[in-house]
């Protein structure tokens, strides 16, 4: 009797140990997703940005250019 009341109790507890071991695994799921999802938008961000750069080092380009010709 007493040792059936210990297993059953080994049982709930390794039960209930295993549920927050799986609601622990689900939290850091959903932290990762929020995660990667934030990182998707700052590359996104940075690509726009990097993208502008390289339309103002063209425009830098051209009008260096234009100075060197009116230079000469």
């Amino acid at each position: 009797m007493f040792s059936e009341a210990l297993r059953i109790l080994d049982d709930n507890t390794a039960q209930y140990m295993v549920d927050e071991m799986k609601k622990e695994i689900q939290e850091k799921d959903a932290l990762i997703a929020e995660n990667k999802a934030e990182i998707s938008e700052k590359n996104i961000a940075l690509a726009e940005k990097d993208i502008a750069l390289a339309k103002r080092d063209a425009e830098i380009a051209n009008l260096k250019a234009m100075l060197a010709k009116k230079t000469n």
